[in-house]
């Protein structure tokens, strides 16, 4: 898959997005432009904290002569997971707390749906990135951390919606998340097990977003 194709399927999930948002009515065409200009600033924000997030364990790495271990798999991944999900968690809230819920409308379905958009735009930066630096490994990425990325920004926003408010969300996501990133792991041996286990961790999350939509609701709405 060449850079330019990999690109551009990052962002098809975007316009997806906004036409199932446009027939479902959980968005009007008004309201389109400035909720998707919302969900990709609130995406590269999120991005962008992520890496903020990782300054303090690198220093304290350097500090304490614990570079090996922070590079050992399950704990690099484990940071990374950390890192990203609280900084698609701390996006989602401020962009939500910014906007006043989108015109006062911040029913459960219609934050969900935010953290769809917010998600994928994550993704879609996170893909621009690759580009530059990685761009072998853009075709995994667009066609697999996609689809993770919009469940995880689900995830997220379960615990900002109304209703009864945990960390439920974000922490399976995190979970997941973890064991995406250990299993696929460079450091690792190219083995099929560990695909194996790659593969059931994005179908986990997934399915952990399909049931925060659809299956459990808040009590009381």
């Amino acid at each position: 898959m060449t850079v330019q194709g990999a690109l551009t399927l990052s962002f098809v999930p975007l316009v997806l997005w906004a036409l199932v948002g446009l027939v479902s009515r959980l968005v009007t065409p008004r309201e389109l432009p400035p909720r998707i200009a919302t969900g990709i600033l609130t995406g590269l924000g999120a991005l962008v904290l992520a890496l903020l997030l990782r300054v303090p364990a690198d220093a304290a790495a350097r500090l304490a002569s614990l570079r090996p271990f922070f590079s050992y798999p399950p704990v690099s991944s484990l940071v990374t997971a950390l890192s990203e999900e609280t900084a698609r968690l701390a996006a989602c809230a401020l962009a939500l707390a910014l906007s006043g819920g989108f015109g006062g409308d911040n029913s459960r379905q219609r934050v969900l749906w935010f953290g769809l958009l917010a998600g994928l735009s994550m993704a879609a930066m996170e893909n621009l990135w690759f580009s530059l630096y990685m761009p072998g490994t853009l075709a995994l990425r667009t066609l697999l951390t996609v689809p993770i990325h919009g469940a995880a920004g689900i995830l997220a926003a379960d615990a900002l919606a109304p209703g009864k408010r945990t960390l439920r969300g974000p922490l399976t996501a995190a979970v997941f998340h973890w064991l995406w990133d250990f299993f696929l792991d460079p450091s690792l041996p190219a083995h099929p097990a560990f695909r194996l286990g790659a593969l059931f961790s994005s179908l986990g999350i997934i399915f952990a977003a399909f049931i925060a939509w659809n299956l459990v609701p808040p009590e009381g709405e």
